[in-house]
């Protein structure tokens, strides 16, 4: 999940998005794209969460190239790795306000992988931001 599920800000201001997950099985892998009104808010930066903290750093790569859209690739990579199990922060992104206006950031093609590609179930909730 997003968390928190809304947001209000001022124009300029900067706001930090978590993204939550419970209950995950030896999760190795996080392909996501987040989709969001570029006229309302702008990704400032994208952060490895906390429970990546075990083990070592996975890599993190992610495009903002697109507006409106973030593109995240996140992997513990090799044979001897610590998967995420239970739950806990996957993600931290910070955003700035660019303009009055309302959006949601919705997640789409998004999975939590395990080993040989193993997807999870997953229950998505978008996240709603208000800038005045």
């Amino acid at each position: 999940m997003l968390s928190p599920a809304a947001s209000e800000v001022a124009p300029g201001n900067e706001f930090s998005v978590r993204l939550l997950v419970v209950g995950a099985q030896n999760l190795l892998r996080l392909p996501l794209t987040l989709h969001f009104d570029p006229s309302v808010v702008r990704v400032s930066s994208v952060r490895v969460g906390s429970a990546w903290a075990k083990g070592a750093a996975p890599t993190l790569l992610y495009d903002t190239s697109r507006p409106g859209e973030l593109v995240v690739g996140l992997a513990r990579l090799g044979r001897e790795v610590t998967p995420v199990t239970g739950g806990g922060e996957l993600l931290r992104i910070t955003f700035e306000a660019v303009a009055p206006g309302e959006t949601d950031l919705i997640l789409k093609r998004f999975a939590l992988l395990g080993r040989r590609a193993q997807s999870q179930s997953v229950d998505v909730r978008p996240a709603r931001v208000l800038v005045r």
